[in-house]
């Protein structure tokens, strides 16, 4: 099982074509970015429809902490749907007027499995887990397997000298990345990652798992403001920041964009279940929730034939110049 590989699903994207492609596929179809983490699936059946219809336009995937509009766009070329109404004034302010808040895919997703019957607050969590820590190294690499970073490395280290019951939760290429350069680092510690953000059936139930997960346990111990932080201050965990370079450098950065509520939050080493709710539900746009009628409107499904045809379409240029780069590459090598 260790040797199945995992098929990058950006490839040529970075590239001048595929960017152009993008921003086409973007303004007709939607964003590759909106199938992250299974998010405009989420959002879908909430909706009502089909989670194979699309929508145009892109759809926030993450938190950015160190942005004033905390978010990460930087034009506006398409219809944008942020979470929070501080993210659409940030754009509004810039003359942009193509965004729209309408709070994260994790609390659409929430509303989906309380109407299931889960909840993370209705019911006590199991008493094997009342005491077990969820360990997550936070400031993870965006880059391929490489060397192992001395942060992640003395992250682990620490997690297996602290004694109390827990599981270690990694982005899966510096998961992957331990496997490979120094398995017996894992030895001993149970070590997990939910695999890749996008186009893989393990994406697609990326955020049912995390919430799962964040239900077995009761305190989360994180280096970084990460997204995940704010989805377990909404599953009423206990949040403990721990001390190292990492958590340095995020109060640093916090303290130079003047973000003085984040850069108190993390200084302060431990906050109890329900402390930072209030904070968490603000970043995650609760106030900018939309009804099922209202979210179908303002997004405006497309029929999933005609966005299969499409995207066909669309990605036959970037398909045929990956497969003649490929058949340079080994002439090459020939």
């Amino acid at each position: 099982m260790n040797s199945i590989s995992r098929p990058e699903s950006n490839l040529g994207h970075h590239s001048k074509l595929g960017k152009f492609l993008e921003l086409l596929r973007t303004n007709r179809i939607g964003a590759t970015e909106n199938q992250d983490y299974g998010n405009a699936a989420i959002l879908a059946e909430y909706c009502g429809v089909s989670i194979d219809c699309r929508f145009q336009g892109r759809l926030q995937h993450g938190w950015a902490p160190y942005s004033a509009s905390e978010s990460y766009y930087l034009n506006n070329y398409s219809r944008t749907f942020v979470w929070s109404k501080k993210s659409r004034d940030a754009a509004n302010n810039l003359g942009w007027r193509n965004f729209y808040d309408i709070g994260a895919p994790w609390l659409y997703l929430q509303a989906l499995l309380e109407r299931d019957g889960w909840s993370p607050w209705s019911s006590p969590r199991h008493e094997s887990s009342q005491h077990k820590e969820l360990w997550v190294y936070g400031n993870h690499s965006d880059l391929g397997q490489g060397d192992i970073q001395p942060q992640l490395r003395d992250f682990i280290l620490r997690a297996k000298e602290n004694l109390n019951p827990k599981t270690v939760l990694l982005q899966y290429r510096d998961y992957d990345t331990l496997r490979s350069h120094d398995p017996k680092i894992l030895l001993g510690i149970d070590v997990l990652t939910l695999g890749q953000r996008t186009n893989s059936v393990t994406a697609q139930s990326h955020l049912f798992r995390l919430y799962d997960l964040l239900r077995e346990h009761k305190k989360i111990v994180i280096d970084w403001p990460s997204t995940l932080l704010l989805y377990a201050i909404t599953m009423g965990c206990e949040i403990e920041f721990i001390k190292n370079d990492n958590l340095t450098t995020a109060i640093q950065l916090a303290n130079e964009v003047n973000d003085f509520e984040l850069e108190a939050i993390l200084s302060t080493t431990f906050h109890s279940s329900g402390s930072l709710e209030t904070y968490g539900m603000a970043k995650l746009g609760k106030n900018s929730l939309r009804s099922p009628n209202e979210l179908t409107k303002l997004i405006g499904w497309q029929s999933p034939r005609f966005s299969s045809n499409l995207i066909g379409l669309i990605n036959l240029p970037l398909v045929v110049s990956n497969i003649g780069f490929r058949l340079i590459r080994n002439s090459l090598r020939g």
